[in-house]
């Protein structure tokens, strides 16, 4: 009897605390399974796209990068943005921090999904297994565990509080509770704009579970059915949702021009569109099937060229079925009309009928908010299936435990999957070998390459090579596939190659900004100058916010002597990033030179007005200017050296270099030829006009005059093999011979 008593006791201290208790279960379910992310790393699948090498991120919160955030075409939206830069400003750039955001904002999704759905409907524990199947099943695992999808639980969360804010309305329609609504619906599209269909579910919740529509069918006296439709004006119901339709299409059209501007939208002629058409009929029964049967989950599924007749009738077929069933049932269970239209309806963004970019023809996040349509039928459906069998309520009870306990043990396997690049391609690229014909080439080709991404940043370089060669073997149209393939040959200094990757790249995309910068890079690591300011200028054109190119031209400049140019980029590369301390070092050593050679400029200036035709003096003052970018003063005092000792090569050649480095080779010819005239064999002489020729790629102009400097005794045979400024005429079997000649050049 006591036994039977505390039984008892417990189960009113279970009724009566119950909410709570569900609410602490589903917190420390949840938890489990995605805990282990909190040791989890970044992947190189858009987390540093949107996160640790994004400057707008990392460069702090600041006025500029709040209004760029709510530019159309910026890479996330303005509440993302702030989260992710809050976050790093807190706690730098941890991995697991973000994780744990994330892991926060799902676990506060569920439980509001639960909280609303109990407040609608009154049914407690059908509500509690709909919050428990969206916050374990492994569809939703893509969004929390990938930092990059950080934007989709925020809307996410958003969402469920515009749910419950128009709850609250609904109970009592005053504009003060109806603003609030309008308020956190606007911030969650300021998020991501994926929650666009919100309208369209909460006139559906109007019909179920609000009852604010109520459909009924009734027999008039001449036995013949009518359907009347009682309640809140339908009318006046499309009204309320003006204003949040109005949010959507805004926030939609903004997409759209935001995806054009970053990928550009498809025509019909790259994806026609009766082939969207298809994949629009067919996906909705892929993404049921992964809600029902959750396996070989990955990150991309491909966007198919061509889907057989009747996978299309058929998939067309069933979903015609479905949705006669429900709007059959809609007189007595509305709740599975509601459900149907929830999921079907939260798709339509994503069903590819517009495209941009490499659009796949599913993605597990997209599922995040729609999925909750099928879990409500799931709910409400088996109870009522099973109402009229004696003991279903147990039936029910070990069912709904047994499942909750198959979503755990695999959502957790899931989440493993995101441990860290290597682990989740290593996964994926083990279930596209497995079944390589449920994969298109194009699938293959980016496993291959994400999968390098990660052997490149474990340090296995020539692991890496292999698998990008892979990925251009199934794609040699994917650009990244030659970028990475590009800059694991540099890190292996095989340059040739490496500048032969990135040429491919830039073909496929002439707009590749870090294609230049890292061609700059490899020019730069040859001792070619003058290619490697090139590059970076043109990196810098296409991106003038590239912080990398412009503290590489800082330095080249800082190395040739130009302080002023140095001044000038490394300024802008601080601009572009804050956080640069190298730059921001270089900086002041520039500004320190600046400053030491400003003195010196005063000192001279008051030597020469004691002794003006000093010609060291007018040298020396030449130089400096030089240095200081100062071209028409450097110009000006060479010209007056000159003036004081005529038949003097170091005045000219000071010029040499003034009109080299504005790269003006036509008045760094005039002046060598003077050079010529006073000391006309001098072999350096001769050689500096075959550099001149070669760095204009006149190759024959440029070998004839080496060999005339070579003739006068120019026999300098490294700086010959060697020299940036020759390189353009390196390949030419006039060099070739030459190193062939000398022995010592093979080595």
């Amino acid at each position: 009897v006591g036994i039977i008593m505390n039984v008892g006791q417990i189960r009113q201290v279970i009724t009566k605390y119950r909410f709570p208790l569900c609410c602490l279960l589903l917190i420390s379910l949840t938890a489990v399974v995605y805990s282990q992310t909190v040791h989890h790393s970044f992947v190189n699948l858009d987390d540093s796209f949107h996160l640790y090498g994004n400057n707008h991120v990392i460069s702090g919160l600041t006025w500029k990068n709040l209004l760029l955030s709510f530019r159309p075409d910026a890479r996330h939206g303005p509440l993302t943005w702030l989260t992710y830069t809050a976050g790093y400003a807190m706690f730098g750039m941890n991995p697991g921090v973000f994780h744990v955001i994330s892991l926060v904002l799902h676990i506060a999704n569920s439980l509001l999904l639960f909280s609303v759905l109990n407040r609608m409907t009154g049914e407690f524990w059908k509500s509690a297994f709909v919050g428990t199947l969206f916050a374990l099943h492994p569809i939703n695992v893509e969004s929390v565990a990938w930092v990059a999808e950080l934007n989709n639980v925020i809307s996410g969360l958003f969402f469920m509080l515009t749910l419950l804010a128009y709850k609250f309305y609904t109970e009592k329609a005053t504009w003060k509770r109806y603003v609030p609504a309008l308020i956190v619906f606007e911030l969650g599209l300021l998020a991501k704009p994926v929650i666009i269909t919100l309208p369209f579910i909460l006139f559906l919740l109007d019909l179920w579970p609000l009852k604010r529509i109520q459909v009924k069918r009734e027999e008039n006296k001449e036995g013949s059915w009518l359907v009347r439709i009682m309640g809140v004006p339908v009318p006046l119901l499309i009204l309320e949702k003006i204003p949040f339709l109005a949010l959507s299409l805004i926030s939609l059209a903004s997409n759209l021009i935001g995806a054009n501007k970053r990928m550009g939208l498809y025509s019909s002629e790259i994806v026609p569109m009766g082939l969207r058409i298809s994949h629009a009929i067919v996906s909705p029964l892929k993404y049921l099937e992964k809600l029902f049967w959750p396996h070989e989950m990955v990150v991309f599924y491909p966007y198919s060229s061509m889907i057989p007749w009747w996978q299309v009738i058929g998939a067309a077929f069933i979903l015609i079925i479905v949705t006669a069933l429900v709007l059959r049932a809609v007189f007595k269970y509305p709740k599975y009309l509601v459900g149907w239209l929830w999921f079907l309806g939260g798709l339509v963004p994503f069903l590819g009928i517009i495209q941009a970019g490499i659009w796949c023809e599913m993605q597990d996040r997209y599922a995040y908010i729609t999925c909750i349509g099928i879990f409500i039928i799931i709910s409400w459906g088996i109870p009522d299936m099973l109402i009229r069998y004696r003991h279903y309520r147990s039936f029910v009870t070990i069912a709904s435990a047994g499942v909750i306990c198959m979503l755990i043990v695999l959502s957790y396997n899931q989440v493993g999957y995101w441990k860290d690049s290597f682990t989740l391609f290593k996964h994926t690229l083990a279930l596209i070998e497995n079944k390589p014909e449920d994969y298109s080439k194009n699938t293959v080709a980016m496993a291959y390459n994400n999968f390098g991404l990660a052997l490149f940043h474990q340090g296995s370089i020539q692991e890496a090579i292999k698998a990008y060669q892979q990925s251009i073997r199934f794609n040699p149209n994917i650009a990244q596939g030659h970028f990475n393939l590009g800059r694991a040959l540099a890190e292996q200094k095989v340059y040739e190659e490496a500048i032969d990757e990135y040429r491919k790249c830039l073909v496929i995309n002439p707009e590749d900004a870090e294609s230049y910068n890292n061609l700059g890079n490899i020019m730069k690591e040859k001792g070619n100058f003058d290619e490697a300011i090139k590059y970076y200028t043109e990196a810098l054109r296409i991106d003038p916010n590239q912080e990398k190119a412009s503290y590489n031209l800082g330095n080249i400049y800082l190395n040739k002597g130009n302080i002023q140019k140095a001044i000038e980029y490394y300024e802008q590369a601080v601009r572009n990033k804050p956080s640069n301390i190298e730059a921001m070092k270089n900086l002041r050593i520039a500004r320190l030179h600046q400053d030491k050679l400003n003195d010196l400029i005063i000192k001279m200036k008051s030597m020469l007005e004691d002794d003006p035709r000093n010609y060291s003096l007018h040298i020396k003052l030449g130089d400096i200017y030089r240095q200081l970018g100062a071209t028409n003063e450097a110009v000006n005092q060479y010209q007056k050296a000159f003036s004081i000792q005529p038949k003097s090569n170091q005045a000219l050649f000071g010029l040499v270099m003034v009109y080299s480095d504005c790269q003006d080779y036509t008045k760094t010819l005039a002046v060598l030829q003077k050079m010529i005239q006073i000391q006309p064999d001098n072999p350096e002489v001769f050689y500096n006009v075959a550099c001149v020729y070669a760095k204009q790629n006149m190759k024959e102009q440029s070998i004839a005059w080496l060999k005339q400097s070579i003739e006068k005794g120019f026999h300098n045979w490294d700086m010959i093999k060697h020299d940036p400024d020759l390189s353009n005429i390196r390949n030419t079997s006039f060099i070739k011979e030459l190193i062939s000649n000398h022995p010592t050049l093979l080595k």
